[in-house]
């Protein structure tokens, strides 16, 4: 493969996107454990961290959407978000 201009700009374009959002925040979903919840303004490493750590038996992904976004539209008292009312 040769290295043209322009695969080269297109390269670094990609890699400065994907390299920009090392710190958004956004959402932490956590699905398979007691009940399936979303926890909101979230670093992927803070999600991450849940992740490895099992928290609630779930696995928990992070996302750039917000958690109504995913589905997730029941805010219970302790900030978690889900999808009924049934699950504060």
């Amino acid at each position: 493969m040769t290295w043209t201009p322009i695969r080269i700009v297109v390269l670094l374009a990609v890699t400065a996107v994907l390299g920009t959002c090392a710190g958004c925040v956004g959402s932490c979903e956590g699905t398979g454990g007691l009940v399936d919840e979303c926890k909101e303004g979230w670093t992927q490493g803070e999600c991450d961290e849940w992740d490895a750590e099992e928290v609630n038996d779930a696995d928990w992904t992070w996302s750039a959407q917000s958690c109504e976004a995913l589905g997730y539209d029941v805010e219970c008292a302790d900030g978690s978000f889900v999808q009924s009312s049934s699950d504060c």
